[in-house]
């Protein structure tokens, strides 16, 4: 999905952003294969805001 709506970024730049906020708490995984999402984590995001 986030391909399909920004076709300027290529798979491996996404796959490595995905892996730094995935690593760094901000979201979280879910899935596997073709079924993989990503979910915000929202306790970590709340912390950023409300600092």
């Amino acid at each position: 999905m986030i391909l399909e709506k920004c076709p300027d970024v290529s798979t491996s730049t996404v796959e490595i952003a995905l892996a730094s906020l995935l690593k760094e708490g901000y979201i979280m995984k879910t899935g596997a294969g073709k079924n993989t999402a990503y979910i915000r984590n929202m306790e970590k995001w709340l912390l950023v805001v409300l600092r």
